[in-house]
This record gives structure tokens, sequence and C-alpha cells, in this order.
């Protein structure tokens, strides 16, 4: 319950997942090596949510998925 409370006071508004590793990147960047840097930051900024997260985990795939079954079990 402690670690919860404090990571909500730390994390703020941040709520999911990417915005919180990108608010711990911009703390820890500066002893980043160069490429390491490079490599977070692709992955953070501008990768799609698509590929930053998990499909099955993502609810507008799930009702994706949902609506492309209805569809072809309707036909």
């Amino acid at each position: 319950m402690r670690e919860h409370d404090a990571l909500n006071r730390f994390f703020l508004d941040k709520q999911n997942p990417r915005d919180q590793l990108r608010k711990v990147f911009e703390i820890v960047k500066p002893v980043l090596s160069t490429g390491v840097r490079k490599e977070l930051y692709t992955i953070l900024y501008e990768c799609d949510d698509n590929l930053f997260y998990d499909p099955d985990l993502l609810k507008w795939e799930h009702k994706k998925k949902k609506s492309q079954k209805w569809k072809h079990n309707s036909l």
C-alpha cells in the first residue's frame, strides 16, 4: 500500500506505463550512454501504441477483435 501511494505521488497525472517510463527516462537520461539514450528515446517517444503495448491487453484491440468477429459471424 505504501509503495502504491508513493508511486502515485511520484507519477502524479502520468497514469499509463509509457508516460511513467518517460518520466523515469528523463531523470536517468544524463547517466545513460548515447546509444542507450537513443534506443530508449525511440521506444518511448516514436513507437506507436500497437508496437509499444501488448495487443492482447489493449482495450481498443479487444473491441476491434470483437467487432471483427461479430462481422465475420454475421456473414
